[in-house]
């Protein structure tokens, strides 16, 4: 069930091509310190503006109803739906690219796969 859109939230990213951003979800980050609940955009976004850094991971698992979710900084496995991710989109973008997918989904850029510096 979708509500209303009453705003929006960006950020810039400026790092090297090596650099990686931990799997998390996207949320209203004010509404969960203020009343410990969750609320995710409907999309999430991620916009390139060059090539060749770390690739950015989209999974199938969303954020569970676990009461543990409910303290700042805490992940349960068992909080996840499905426990263990059964599918992902893996992008490596390029100059001008743009990735859309359902704002409730975990997401990241895994430092595993970033490019080997010599």
């Amino acid at each position: 069930q979708s509500t209303a859109v009453i705003g929006a939230e960006w950020w810039f990213r400026n790092t090297t091509a090596s650099a990686g951003q931990d799997a998390h979800w996207d949320k209203d980050q004010a509404l969960l310190e203020k009343e410990s609940r969750i609320r995710f955009p409907e999309v999430g976004t991620v916009t390139y503006l060059s090539s060749g850094g770390t690739p950015t991971l989209v999974l199938d698992q969303r954020f569970g109803d676990d009461a543990c979710l409910k303290v700042p900084g805490a992940v349960c496995p068992s909080s996840m739906d499905p426990p263990l991710a059964k599918e992902g989109l893996l992008v490596y973008g390029e100059p001008t690219s743009h990735l859309v997918f359902r704002g409730n989904l975990l997401h990241g850029v895994p430092h595993e796969l970033a490019p080997q510096t010599a």
